[in-house]
Parts: C-alpha cells; structure tokens; sequence
C-alpha cells in the first residue's frame, strides 16, 4: 500500500456564523486551522485484579477548532468558482464578531468546514484576537469549542491539484492600518509613542449545560445529541490590550484601537501591568503596557 497524506494545497474552509442560517464566509484568507477533540475515558478498577476490567467513556466529548487567517482589506475573486457570486467582502466585519459573541452567550453554534478531506466541526467562539506588528501583516485568531463528535476526514489528496475555490488575490493589512486613538495616522495629533506592536484579544469563559440522563456520545449533528447537551459563554468577558515598543506610556488603558476597518474601545478597563527595561548599547529602554477589563464597543472603522 502506497503513503499518502493531506495537503494544505487542495483545502479551503467555510466560515458559517450561525449553523442554523445559510449566509456564511467562504473567501477568509486562512493560514492554518486545526481541530483537537478530547474524549474523557478512565480505567474501571476492581479487587482481585491487577489491571483494568475496562475503559470506558465517562462524560461528554469536547473539541476545540483554531483557526488563524491574515486580517484582510479585500481580494480578487477567483472566476472558476460560482460561490464567490455569493459575497463580495472576504473579510470579517465588525457585525460578524458582534454575531459571534452573542450567539456564544445564546448557545448557538458556528460551523466550521475545512475541505475536501478536513474536518467539519460546530462550536462557539470561545477567543478573537488580533496582533500588529511593526513590519508584519496583521493576523486574527479564533478559537471555538464544542461538544460531541465532529467529522474528520481519513481520505488522502492529490499532490498535484491545487483548490479551485479560493480567492486569486488577497489584500492585507499592515502596520500602517493600525491606529491608536482617534487620531488618524497621517495627523499631526497621532500619538508620539514608538509601539512596535499591539495586541487586542477577546476571551468568552465557556460551561456546559447537561443532565442526568442524557446521553453523554453521539455526533456533533446528532439532534438527540444536541437537545440534551449545550455549550455556552458566561460573562463576564475579559477584554484585554497590550503594547510594546521603545516608548510606551501606559496611558492607553481605554484607548480606541483599529486594525483596518474594525475599531475596537475598551469600556471600563484598567492597567494589569508595565515593565520598563533599559540597558547599555541599547537603541532605547523596551516598554510594555497590558490592560484588562470586561467589555468593549466594535465598530466599523472609517478612514
């Protein structure tokens, strides 16, 4: 029997919001997704015997989906593929995280698929968050967990195929997107400070919502499955910034901060730490600011 193997070439994923609506995001530049499931089982241990009378499954299945895409400004559609008729922004907007977060606290699943041959997995935003760095393309993460078994694919690929679904240019943002403040970039009043990096994250605590006889195994899809057995988030939320760079001031705790066309303002967030490090043949003393708080406004950035 010959080896094959799963190549990054043939695959692109679907984003759906809601499991239950058709509209979904087909046109995300994803670098790298991936999906971990862990099923607790434990040993049954008995007298008169040295090893395991069994293993056995003792609780419900959990999976976690991570996905990490470059944050974009648009792209080119690709004309061999008919879904691109369907939308014309391949980006996620202000709107589509709000949906996300809400849906989390409503219990109410994404689907994530990754073909052919990925996996096809239903979760809630668990993590969003978005890192800029000075010389860097901007880049976003999500996390989403779920319950049950998903669908993972065992099939091999064709080495020398390439998809013919996704997108045939991309636009990315860079440092240059990226604003601090409401001041725009090319303004006098910008800020003074050297940040060299920025990081603006997201974090939904989750508990899961079972009882006593309900079923504890089944498929991610399965309506038996998912009538006796819900995922949701809990706030509060934890919204967190932090910056780097040669000259931070650690004045920004509720500063508005855009990454390209999505603002995000932190509401009622405070300092969690700062860090001042200077010495000899440096270019300058490395500052770092972080601040925490529970809730935040997401808006559409206007340039």
């Amino acid at each position: 029997m010959a080896l094959s193997r799963t190549l990054y070439s043939t695959q692109f994923l679907t984003l759906y919001l809601d499991e239950a609506v058709n509209a979904y995001l087909p046109h995300l530049p994803i670098q790298s997704a991936s999906i971990e499931r862990t099923i607790p089982t434990e040993d049954i241990l008995i007298l008169g015997r040295l090893g395991s009378v069994g293993r056995q499954q003792k609780e419900v299945e959990t999976v976690k989906m991570d996905i990490k895409l470059f944050w974009a400004s648009g792209s080119k559609v690709n004309p061999n593929d008919a879904n691109f008729s369907t939308s014309s922004d391949p980006r996620i907007s202000a709107s589509d995280i709000k949906t996300l977060t809400g849906n989390a606290l409503l219990g109410k699943r994404s689907k994530i698929i990754v073909s052919p041959n990925g996996f096809t997995g239903f979760g809630i935003l668990t993590n969003f968050s978005i890192d800029a760095g000075a010389g860097d393309f901007l880049t976003a993460s999500m996390s989403f967990e779920g319950l049950g078994t998903p669908f993972i694919a065992n099939n091999s690929s064709v080495a020398n195929s390439a998809s013919s679904y996704t997108p045939q240019a991309i636009s990315v943002y860079t440092s240059q997107s990226v604003i601090l403040g409401t001041a725009n970039p090319t303004s006098s009043t910008n800020p003074t400070e050297t940040i060299k990096s920025a990081k603006f994250s997201i974090d939904l605590p989750t508990e899961r919502l079972t009882r006593i006889g309900a079923v504890i195994t089944g498929l991610q899809n399965s309506a038996v499955f998912t009538g006796n057995n819900l995922l949701v988030a809990k706030p509060p939320f934890k919204v967190s910034t932090s910056y780097e760079g040669q000259l931070v001031t650690g004045s920004h705790a509720l500063d508005a901060i855009s990454f390209g066309h999505v603002k995000f303002t932190p509401k009622g967030s405070a300092i969690t730490s700062q860090s001042f490090n200077q010495s000899a043949g440096e270019v300058g003393a490395t500052m770092s600011f972080s601040s925490e708080g529970t809730f935040c406004d997401i808006d559409i950035q206007t340039f």
